[in-house]
């Protein structure tokens, strides 16, 4: 049976049908056991990964990607952890990225423009970005696709009419769903409302996200 994938969740579990990765941030979760996970710096805690020793977390075979990590322009952010350095340490993640033959999986708020520049200057690494939690309009959706992002829809698709437009522009090979930190919708419940706004059967949703998950995430083999 195909199973539900669910690349970004917080508090996700492992349970029947279900393949969930894990966000685990650096300095601040524990790894969890026998669990699919990512494992990154994420912007708003700048340089504090907590002594991060990344070859023995990105090579262990639970690892499946680097993030999230990304930028963001939020102003109390900004106020926190200033633009350079949040560009310092996505950079670096970018590069052990490429070393490790991770994908990204990314955050980014207020800084679409400055991402696909970013993205393009580094557009000979062959690992797939993902933008975690896509909530906006379909130009910028499309603007992402355009320059080789993948993107991850979450809950907001019960209630956002510009992001079910956006939903109902992706190429399915582009597209990944996820719960990411709210627990008030199952990937499960996602994954119906997905396939509504798609106008396609819940079965061959499941199908295509799970090629695109073991295309992009290479997943160890039972």
């Amino acid at each position: 049976m195909i199973p539900y994938v669910d690349i970004h969740t917080h508090l996700g579990q492992n349970k029947p049908g279900v393949v969930a990765i894990r966000n685990v941030i650096a300095g601040h979760d524990a790894i969890p056991l026998n669990q699919f996970f990512s494992y990154g710096i994420h912007p708003w805690y700048g340089l504090d990964g907590g002594g991060v020793h990344w070859q023995n977390i990105l090579t262990n075979p639970y690892c499946l990607a680097i993030g999230e990590c990304g930028l963001d322009f939020q102003k109390e952010i900004l106020t926190k952890v200033p633009l350079p350095q949040q560009e310092d340490v996505f950079i670096k993640q970018i590069s052990l990225s490429n070393a490790y033959q991770k994908p990204l999986i990314i955050h980014c708020v207020k800084c679409f423009d400055q991402l696909i520049k970013i993205r393009q200057q580094y557009h000979t690494i062959s690992q797939a970005w993902i933008v975690h939690g896509f909530n906006k309009n379909k130009d910028i959706a499309s603007k992402l696709i355009k320059a080789g992002f993948y993107l991850s829809f979450g809950s907001l698709i019960f209630k956002s009419h510009k992001l079910q437009l956006a939903l109902k522009g992706m190429p399915m090979e582009k597209l990944f769903l996820e719960t990411d930190a709210q627990q008030n919708f199952s990937i499960e419940e996602i994954y119906k409302q997905a396939a509504k706004i798609l106008n396609i059967s819940e079965k061959i949703l499941k199908m295509k996200l799970y090629e695109n998950f073991l295309k992009v995430f290479q997943p160890p083999a039972n």
